[in-house]
């Protein structure tokens, strides 16, 4: 029986909240920094390698090589990341697949969902939305080490339809929905919700028509994350389909 993409999913949400159990962290921050300590993985820092970070068995133990970045979402990423792709074989197992089988890309795969799932964790990320509701700024402050758009993409894993886009400098970078293989085209009320985001750091729209190219309701809420040199808004459309 071929495994669907909600068992993988499954698969890793489980592992993740074992390895976060297992190294004693419960509550968000969840630090990956001390996760990869309380796994005997060093952090070893590269200003000199080329990609963000690498893992390395070393003649004793293993290592990450995390190149230094600015921005700690980063860092933490990179960290949940490199452990991941050390899970990839327990997902595998749980699935009762051959980890030696597993393609690249489905390591990578694995190795992102992980990596999302450490820094938001499961149980905690029920509770924030619980909490918070689906507010990109109030969930940020509960995960810290996550950065805004990792949260917004876990926003699309919930059972209602949306849509998550990325608008970097004016422009729509990635457009995701978790209810078709392509997001519908933006329309004019989503891109007046960001460009009033950008003047006012966050901005709503109860209506926003022709999404679907029917009657349907939707709405959207776009926030301004913005830092210099680099202005960002982040869209949530949520879209009332039967």
């Amino acid at each position: 029986m071929l495994e669907t993409a909600q068992d993988w999913s499954i698969a890793c949400d489980d592992i993740a909240t074992e390895v976060l159990t297992e190294a004693g962290l419960f509550t968000p921050p969840f630090d990956m920094f001390e996760l990869a300590q309380r796994r005997a993985l060093k952090v070893i820092w590269d200003s000199g390698q080329a990609g963000r970070g690498r893992f390395m068995r070393l003649e004793h133990n293993a290592a990450i090589f995390l190149r230094p970045d600015d921005r700690p979402e980063r860092l933490h990423w990179t960290i949940a990341h490199e452990i991941g792709e050390t899970l990839a074989w327990r997902v595998a197992q749980r699935l009762g697949l051959d980890a030696a089988e597993l393609s690249p890309r489905q390591r990578e795969a694995i190795a992102n969902q992980l990596a999302q799932h450490l820094l938001l964790g499961d149980a905690p990320w029920s509770r924030a939305l619980q909490a918070e509701g689906q507010h990109l700024l109030r969930l940020k402050s509960c995960f810290p080490n996550a950065s805004h758009e990792l949260i917004a993409w876990r926003l699309l894993d919930g059972e209602d339809t949306k849509i998550v886009s990325i608008i970097d400098k004016g422009v729509v970078s990635r457009r995701r929905a978790n209810f078709a293989a392509r997001a519908p085209a933006v329309t004019q009320d989503e891109q007046r919700c960001w460009e009033q985001a950008r003047m006012d750091g966050d901005a709503s729209c109860e209506h926003v028509h022709g999404l679907l190219g029917d009657d349907r309701r939707a709405r959207c809420r776009a926030w301004a994350i913005h830092e210099p040199g680099w202005q960002r808004e982040i869209l949530i459309t949520w879209v009332e389909i039967e």
